[in-house]
């Protein structure tokens, strides 16, 4: 055999064993991501059976916890009335039972507007009366929008520190009066 002989053979089986550690090195690849698909697999279901046992458990203690509070406010219901009940007879019992002769009516008052209620003149002469809560958010709405044309009730209400729907009515009250004018949802001083 010659040297380019013995060369070849040489190479054949370097090439043979690379083929045969190829092979290998792929049925290792194959096992371990097969053994890995697995792992990762049964993980899953793992962490998924956990959670579900979690979910259940917790659905569980809210339901428990939902009937003792529904058992408290049923059993604080029940004290509120049977305190009501005995209030109210408290209050009867102090009341005294007053009789009124047969055939009198009882006295009627006259009504009064809130903003229109007439006060009695003091000794000294006659006293203004107390603007309404109506009369003096009207009052201060006016001023408000006076010096900022423009603004919204949601503004205005912020502005006084009271809620937009107390000031609707307000803003009726001045745009019937013709002292407001609204543009779109915005009010300024009528002129």
């Amino acid at each position: 055999m010659s040297k380019i002989d013995k060369a070849l053979d040489s190479l054949e089986k370097a090439v043979a064993k690379e083929r045969e550690l190829a092979a290998k090195e792929a049925k290792a690849v194959k096992k371990a991501m097969k053994k890995a698909r697995k792992d990762a697999r049964a993980q899953y279901k793992s962490k998924r059976a956990r959670v579900k046992k979690e979910r259940k458990s917790a659905e569980k203690s809210v339901r428990k916890t939902r009937k003792r509070i529904e058992k408290a406010l049923g059993e604080e219901k029940d004290r509120l009335e049977k305190e009501y009940e005995k209030a109210k007879k408290k209050a009867a019992a102090k009341k005294p039972a007053t009789r009124k002769p047969a055939g009198t009516k009882p006295a009627t008052r006259k009504r009064t507007t809130a903003g229109t209620a007439a006060k009695k003149p003091s000794a000294g002469g006659a006293t203004k009366a107390k603007p309404t809560a109506r009369e003096a958010h009207a009052a201060a709405m006016l001023n408000y929008v006076r010096k900022n044309p423009g603004s919204s009730v949601a503004d205005v209400a912020k502005a006084q520190g009271v809620s937009a729907g107390t000031l609707y009515p307000v803003a009726r009250d001045l745009l019937a009066a013709g002292k407001v004018k609204k543009t779109g949802s915005k009010y300024s001083v009528a002129r």
